[in-house]
């Protein structure tokens, strides 16, 4: 089987990208983005709107409810799923988005440790000092790596249930061979000071489309999310802080977010043998469509 990956740090122009790309070779669209799995979580998260699709077939979007376990496992099921599907009816699948370990895990076909909910409840209970105690003692390469209480409790999780580091599994994860046949394409901007203005304009345009409305919903419904553009108006919501402050750090955050997905490109298997894109000072369809047509990439 033969996928076309569009990826790259947010705000990049993934989306027109993929969709002019499929329309243009008939393909259809898988996800890669971890929020946009989730329903009610539009403005958000980019999330292409019904007149964006158009009438290309779009996959792996609104799966689960706002605030429902949805792990890197469920999505290499449901994505190998789509894909399978969309080859069989002699499609080219295009996978497009930003969540780099989502793309990492499915091409790579990853193996996911055994968890276990009693464990992970009692984890849970533990606090960071404790948590990071334990990591440092039980998988000393995923405590210099890991900040993240979330990430921290799965890898003690993986180690008490499986007698094993998330860190061993990790590595035997990154001997395995494709599971297709993947043409990558990063876009970026030639300068990062183009990425972050870029980045701060979406940041704008969504407040300008609803954000803010759209977080009171998710709220008062109960959820609770660390997504970036959520969590920092639920804390608004609770009055830890000021609008504008929510939203300078909304900014600041998705900046730091593109960065941590720069470094996982530049450091990433999978990447490195991908076609870079780099934009000037906005991104241009006509250019990507115009590169792929003159490499007979497809």
């Amino acid at each position: 089987m033969r996928v076309v990956v569009i990826t790259g740090p947010t705000a990049t122009g993934k989306t027109a990208v993929a969709v002019a790309f499929a329309e243009k070779y008939g393909a259809e669209i898988i996800n890669a983005d971890a929020m946009q799995i989730y329903r009610g979580m539009d403005i958000g998260t980019a999330k292409p709107t019904a007149a964006e699709r158009g009438e290309i077939p779009h996959h792996l979007f609104d799966e689960v409810p706002a605030g429902a376990e949805f792990t890197a496992a469920d999505y290499v099921k449901r994505a190998s799923a789509a894909i399978a599907d969309i080859s069989q009816r002699g499609k080219l699948a295009v996978i497009v988005g930003g969540t780099l370990f989502y793309i990492e895990s499915l091409l790579k076909n990853r193996e996911f440790a055994e968890g276990d909910a009693s464990v992970r409840a009692e984890l849970e209970s533990l606090t960071d000092v404790q948590l990071r105690s334990e990591l440092q003692a039980s998988d000393p390469e995923s405590f210099a790596k890991f900040s993240d209480r979330r990430r921290i409790i799965r890898a003690l999780e993986v180690y008490r249930v499986n007698g094993r580091t998330i860190t061993d599994y990790n590595r035997e994860d990154s001997l395995h061979p494709l599971s297709c046949e993947a043409e990558m394409y990063v876009l970026n901007y030639a300068k990062r000071e183009n990425l972050y203005k870029a980045i701060d304009k979406r940041v704008d345009s969504m407040v300008e489309l609803g954000l803010t409305e759209e977080a009171r919903e998710l709220y008062s419904a109960g959820v609770r999310t660390a997504a970036i553009g959520y969590k920092e108006l639920f804390d608004y919501f609770e009055g830890l802080s000021s609008f504008n402050e929510a939203i300078a750090i909304i900014k600041r955050k998705s900046r730091n977010y593109a960065k941590r997905q720069l470094t996982w490109l530049r450091n990433s298997a999978i990447a490195k043998d991908a076609q870079y894109v780099e934009w000037t000072d906005k991104p241009s369809v006509s250019q990507f469509l115009g590169e792929i047509q003159w490499k007979q990439h497809i």
